[in-house]
């Protein structure tokens, strides 16, 4: 079976960075084991992307997101278009994320 391409956009980057960095001041260790686990779910995506269940399937979008959840409190959202996997966000699901609807 194909794999899909997986493109991490700047701003999933960008938010795993300061997820990690803000872990870091409290223990190093963890912030490590974050980004880790964070990129092998990401890895994880490219045989089966659509096995992931949809984020917010009530909401009519015109790409909908599929989710993966990381140690209970950062969420993976991700894209499918064809064999191509955009990984668009990886928020702390204990903020407020508003932005992202």
């Amino acid at each position: 079976m194909p794999k899909h391409s997986i493109i991490v956009s700047k701003k999933a980057s960008a938010m795993l960075d300061r997820h990690v960095e803000f872990l870091a001041r409290v223990s190093p260790k963890a912030a490590d084991r974050l980004r880790v686990k964070v990129m092998n779910e990401i890895r994880g995506i490219e045989a089966n992307p659509e096995g992931f269940p949809l984020w917010c399937p009530h909401f009519n979008l015109r790409k909908p997101f599929r989710r993966i959840i990381v140690e209970k409190r950062y969420m993976i959202l991700f894209t499918v278009h064809d064999k191509k996997v955009v990984v668009a966000y990886i928020i702390d699901t204990r903020m407020n994320n508003e932005e992202i609807i």
